[in-house]
């Protein structure tokens, strides 16, 4: 509601969201982008972050979400995170519905992301 200024709070640049420090996903259906998502990885600090995750209105139902979070995930791991982080707006409640059944669980604030108002981790196990 109050916009989005994508230099404002937390970095997620492209140099930071490409091998090996990152990735970014991209999905298409009939050659049209109707998702995206990326991780950024905070290898000192053991845990990766995912960034940026959208489904376009025509494609939502269909479980877009759940496998762009799971390719998230395994990318996390992959570059050896066990644990994986993200934040949401108050307005994203299609989002954090998305996020709490795919098992993450609210955690305190890990970041001073203004746009942020839920945090929520998960254990990759």
């Amino acid at each position: 509601p109050e916009g989005f200024d994508p230099r404002v709070g937390v970095s997620a640049e492209p140099h930071e969201l490409q091998p090996p420090v990152g990735a970014q996903l991209v999905a298409y259906l009939h050659r049209e982008p109707v998702g995206c998502g990326a991780v950024k990885h905070h290898r000192d600090e053991g845990w990766s972050e995912i960034k940026r995750v959208w489904v376009a209105d025509s494609v939502r139902g269909l479980g877009l979400g759940r496998r762009l979070i799971a390719e998230l995930e395994a990318e996390a791991r992959a570059a050896g995170s066990w644990v994986v982080r993200l934040d949401t707006h108050r307005s994203l409640t299609e989002a954090a519905a998305l996020y709490r059944s795919t098992g993450y669980r609210e955690i305190p604030a890990y970041n001073d992301n203004p746009y942020a108002h839920h945090w929520f981790e998960k254990n990759l196990d």
